[in-house]
């Protein structure tokens, strides 16, 4: 698992339209790819025209 995980994150991984706020606490492999954790405290969710389907 270490080798998967050590070769995804070879390039950096961006991370979009996180919203201000919201901190990465951790991420974790997960049998479907890899889990992000993240924190926050009075964070505002708004809707995005870019659709993620």
């Amino acid at each position: 698992m270490k080798a998967l995980l050590d070769k995804a994150l070879e390039e950096p991984v961006p991370l979009e339209n996180v919203p201000e706020g919201l901190h990465l606490r951790s991420v974790t492999i997960a049998e479907n790819g890899i889990e992000a954790h993240f924190t926050g405290r009075s964070v505002t969710f708004r809707p995005s025209s870019l659709s993620t389907a």
